[in-house]
C-alpha cells in the first residue's frame, strides 16, 4: 500500500475549501434580483374588442383567456447591453432571453388509482348536506330505465341500451359476425354477448375477449353495454377508481325526490391519478396447479 504524504492531504483540503468559498461568492453575486415587468400583448386580454372587419363585434366579451406561457427579451432598443436587457446594478449580469410556462397538470386528481369513489356530500339539488343512505351505492348504469331529474331541470326518462344485429356467434369462439352497417356504439371496450370487445375487424367482424355466451345462427339483436370509466363491485357495494384519467359518473337517489317515480341524479366529472395512494401488491395465481403465494 502507498503511503499518502500528509502535506499533500493538507494542500488538497485547503484547495477544496478555497473552491467552496469562491463558488459561494459567485452564487451570492448571481442571486441578485432583477427588475421584472409584465404586459398583456394579446388583444383578448384587453377590455376593448379585437380589430376585425365589419360588422363590429360586441364589446366586453373577449376578455376570457388563460395565458399558458411567456417569454423574456429586450426591454429597450438601447445600444448598451445593460440598458437593452434586464441586468443587475453594475451591468455585469444580463438576462437576454428566457421562457416561462404553467405546469403541465390542468387540475388536481380527486382520487388515486384503486381509491373508493364516495357519493356526493350534498343532496341532488346541492342545497343541503345529504343524510345517511341518501344516495344509492350503485351509480346509474347504462341502459337502466328510470325517470330522473337533475337540479334545476325537467324530469326525463333515461334511454335503453343501443343494439347490434348479430349474424353469427358461438360459445366455442370469440369471433362474432355482425350485420352492416356497424352501429357507432360498437367500439373496443363495449360489451356484447357477455364479453368485452377486444378488436374490431373490418365492417362486420368483432373479436371478443373471450368466447361468446350465446350461439346465434340467425340475425338477432343484442344490447351493447358501453364501458364505464369506474368499477362498481356488487360484492363490496362500492365504486372504485380502476383507470386513470377523466371519469364520469352519475349518482342516483335511493328514493324518489318528486312524486312516486322521479329520482334525483347528480353527474360528476373528475380526474383519477395514475398513482395509487395505497400499497401496491403483486397477485399470484394460486389455483389450477399454480402454487404462488397468497396476498397478505
Amino acid at each position: 500500500m502507498t503511503r499518502v504524504n500528509q502535506s499533500f492531504l493538507r494542500s488538497a483540503w485547503l484547495t477544496v475549501c478555497c473552491l467552496g468559498l469562491l463558488i459561494g461568492l459567485i452564487g451570492e453575486a448571481s442571486a441578485q434580483s432583477f427588475e421584472a415587468s409584465s404586459a398583456s400583448k394579446n388583444p383578448l386580454f384587453q377590455q376593448g374588442v379585437p380589430e376585425v372587419p365589419n360588422p363590429t363585434p360586441t364589446g366586453n366579451q373577449f376578455a376570457a383567456m388563460g395565458q399558458i406561457g411567456g417569454g423574456i427579451g429586450p426591454i429597450s432598443n438601447a445600444s448598451a447591453l445593460p440598458e437593452r436587457y434586464s441586468s443587475n446594478e453594475d451591468g455585469s449580469i444580463l438576462l437576454q432571453s428566457g421562457a416561462l410556462g404553467w405546469s403541465f397538470a390542468s387540475g388536481v386528481p380527486r382520487y388515486g388509482m384503486g381509491d373508493i369513489i364516495e357519493p356526493p356530500l350534498a343532496i341532488y339539488s346541492g342545497d343541503t348536506s345529504a343524510p345517511a343512505n341518501y344516495w344509492r351505492v350503485r351509480p346509474l348504469q347504462p341502459g337502466e330505465i328510470l325517470k330522473v331529474k337533475l337540479a334545476g331541470s325537467a324530469a326525463y326518462t333515461t334511454t335503453a341500451l343501443p343494439e347490434v344485429t348479430i349474424v353469427s356467434s358461438s360459445t366455442n369462439s370469440a369471433t362474432v359476425t355482425v350485420a352492416s352497417p356497424r352501429p357507432p356504439e360498437l367500439i373496443v371496450g363495449a360489451t356484447i354477448l357477455g364479453q368485452p370487445i377486444a378488436k374490431i375487424i373490418g365492417e362486420t367482424g368483432v373479436l371478443l375477449a373471450g368466447n361468446a355466451d350465446t350461439t346465434i345462427t340467425n340475425n338477432t339483436a343484442v344490447p351493447i353495454t358501453p364501458q364505464t370509466s369506474y368499477y362498481y363491485s356488487p360484492h363490496a357495494e362500492k365504486v372504485f377508481a380502476h383507470q386513470p384519467g377523466r371519469v364520469e359518473i352519475t349518482w342516483v337517489t335511493r328514493l324518489p325526490v318528486e312524486g312516486n317515480d322521479i329520482y334525483g341524479i347528480k353527474k360528476e366529472v373528475f380526474a383519477v391519478s395514475a398513482n395509487s395512494s395505497r400499497e401496491v401488491k403483486t397477485i399470484y395465481w394460486t389455483e389450477a396447479g399454480f402454487d404462488g403465494p397468497s396476498v397478505p
